[in-house]
């Protein structure tokens, strides 16, 4: 294939006309990903016998995830639906036998210039400002550049929150470029010429070339060039299949670089092309890596996937850890010890501890208000993924009934949601403040002492409390209704560390924190 550059030098505000109007051709396209032919690519398939593949192993390959909010952390996208559509992206790879595990919970990127961000440079800034290195990096925004999506070689993907649904490929079609994939229509993105502007009518034959353009998704981000590359029509009769279109000979000739639905009888589209030597056929609507609607595309072809998997063994080696090992959930039973059940607690500082689960990496943090005058309808006020057995809120409205669950993962199964049992709990005002214990006529002292010493509580004697005291991580290790006007509390059996004091009166709660070293 002869390869034909077109370079030209553009003033800034050339350069952003361009860029405007690239935008403009492919907004309604799954894809944002231009054409593209990668130098390993063309490598590969040269002699694809030579690279290693792996093929009875099960890769797997290090993702990062960023959730993009805006500058006050609210508008990313709620994390239990990524972990949805981490799970279609997991199965749709696992017949290729690689699959995706999380080194760190999603982040949330607080960033309102990149959620809705409306030019691929934008997105490369994005990128180039958080990846993380080694890994696969993905970042989830309200507006992707006005795509579903797209994959820069030289810094990552970019996913609308609109096409990442459990239904969706879009995901699994990006990261299919990221490793090294073409579309399968590569060269018609820009239709018989690079900019659109020759037209061809599909019951005629196709030209033996087409020319496109991928100034902005070559390996490294250039912004004063144009790059036109030509792409040989693939035809029917296979005779240049390892040369023309996305270079598989598995992947049958697709000239469609539009979003097409196919015939539900077939699987193809309806769409009747022709190739250079006037032969007719239909686009094949099962390959991911097509512009088929969602509905349609179900599957990598196995030339494609051993060009994936030697793309990683090979271009993207530096990713791969020998030494990870991915270990099941074998009891997903998750014991919730703090709030206590149907309690009253404050609605300032709460803190959240549930038993830790065995292989557990990650636990799925759901927390709900009950709508008082509509109890059937919950409103989500987290749905987070952490890492430990515990979670902090800093603040909930007052007096008001909540809900919240734990589902605990592992860090590459992300189709396994098993909840735990729902606990509620009831949020009145809370104070820990000093000035308002003394007004209460409570002390506990000292504040801070040695394992073995003595914890003196002292209260009003007008009034009547029920004291608890809470470990840091939550454990109840101290409970009773105080009448006394004074005990004396030891610290023999007590661990070092943090420990709340919590006296409840009715619908008031103060709270008092000591130290044991």
């Amino acid at each position: 294939m002869n390869k034909l550059k077109v370079i030209r030098y553009v003033s800034f505000l050339i350069l952003i006309f361009v860029t405007v109007k690239a935008d403009a051709q492919i907004e309604q396209r799954t894809c944002g990903t231009q054409a593209y032919k990668s130098d390993w690519l063309k490598k590969y398939q040269k002699n694809p016998a030579s690279f290693y593949k792996m093929n009875d192993s099960i890769i797997y390959v290090p993702i990062t995830v960023q959730s993009v909010a805006h500058d006050n952390g609210f508008g990313s996208f709620a994390q239990s639906k990524v972990l949805e559509a981490m799970c279609t992206l997991n199965t749709d790879f696992s017949d290729a036998n690689i699959q995706f595990y999380l080194q760190k919970t999603i982040q949330v990127l607080p960033a309102t210039q990149y959620l809705d961000h409306f030019d691929i440079p934008t997105g490369a800034e994005m990128m180039f400002a958080n990846n993380v290195p080694n890994t696969i990096n993905n970042y989830i925004v309200k507006t992707a550049a006005g795509n579903c999506g797209y994959n820069l070689p030289y810094a990552g993907i970019a996913l609308n929150i609109n096409c990442i649904t459990p239904e969706d490929h879009t995901w699994s079609h990006e990261v299919g470029h990221n490793l090294g994939l073409p579309h399968p229509f590569l060269g018609w993105e820009g239709g018989v010429s690079h900019d659109g502007t020759v037209s061809h009518n599909f019951a005629n034959p196709a030209p033996e070339y087409v020319t496109y353009n991928y100034t902005l998704f070559q390996d490294t981000l250039i912004l004063d060039t144009l790059i036109i590359d030509t792409a040989l029509v693939e035809k029917m009769d296979g005779s240049n299949c390892y040369i023309a279109g996305d270079g598989f000979c598995d992947t049958p000739p697709d000239y469609l670089a539009y979003r097409w639905q196919c015939n539900p009888d077939v699987g193809f589209s309806s769409e009747i092309q022709t190739d250079p030597d006037d032969i007719q056929f239909q686009s094949d609507g099962s390959l991911i890596m097509s512009y088929a609607l969602d509905v349609c595309a179900n599957r990598f072809s196995p030339e494609q996937i051993d060009a994936m998997r030697a793309n990683l063994l090979d271009e993207k080696s530096t990713y791969l850890d020998a030494s990870y090992t991915a270990e099941n959930i074998t009891d997903y039973t998750t014991v919730l010890r703090l709030p206590e059940a149907e309690s009253l607690v404050g609605n300032q500082e709460l803190e959240f501890f549930w038993d830790p689960v065995e292989h557990a990496d990650f636990y799925l943090f759901r927390l709900y208000e009950v709508n008082p005058f509509l109890p059937d309808l919950l409103i989500t006020k987290r749905d987070t993924l952490v890492a430990s057995n515990s979670m902090f809120v800093e603040a909930l409205s007052i007096d008001r009934e909540y809900l919240w669950e734990v589902a605990p993962i592992t860090d590459f199964d992300f189709c396994t949601l098993n909840n735990s049992d729902r606990s509620s709990f009831t949020t009145t005002l809370v104070s820990s403040v000093e000035e308002d214990l003394v007004s209460e006529g409570i002390s506990v002292y000292p504040s801070i002492a040695a394992v073995g010493d003595n914890i003196t509580v002292e209260k009003n004697a007008n009034e009547s409390y029920d004291i608890a005291i809470y470990d840091i991580a939550g454990k109840l290790i101290y409970n009773e209704f105080l009448n006394q006007d004074k005990i004396t509390l030891s610290t023999e059996t007590w661990n070092k560390g943090m420990y709340v004091v919590q006296f409840r009166k009715q619908k008031e709660i103060f709270v008092k924190k000591i130290l044991i070293f």
